[in-house]
């Protein structure tokens, strides 16, 4: 003896499976899309970093020349020391900001070598 159920309960299944289906169909393409982006999100920080270290380079460098100048007019005579003070301060900001941008810059090549 054999008993079927009721006929709709196969209906009701085959529409509940094949919602099932297209579910995850839907949350792989999600997931596909989320990669894509995340990717393209590390991507473009990469190339930010590397951007803002060369940025900062050249405002280290200027400033340090800066402050080797005042230096040079105050060791002569010719300057005071709070022409001293004010560019040694900058200075040292932009230096750590570099120091900063550079180990962003490193943590983020392997990215840009994908």
């Amino acid at each position: 003896q054999q008993q079927f159920d009721f006929p709709g309960v196969y209906t009701s299944r085959a529409k509940w499976l094949k919602a099932q289906t297209q579910q995850q169909a839907v949350a792989t393409n999600i997931t596909r899309l989320e990669l894509i982006r995340d990717v393209r999100l590390s991507y473009l920080e990469a190339q930010a970093s590397q951007e803002m270290e060369q940025i900062l380079n050249g405002q280290d460098s200027l400033w340090r020349s800066l402050e080797q100048s005042a230096q040079r007019l105050y060791d002569g005579g010719q300057s005071t020391k709070a022409a001293v003070l004010f560019t040694s301060r900058p200075t040292g900001i932009v230096g750590k900001l570099l120091s900063q941008a550079q180990m962003e810059s490193v943590n983020a090549r392997p990215y840009l070598a994908l």
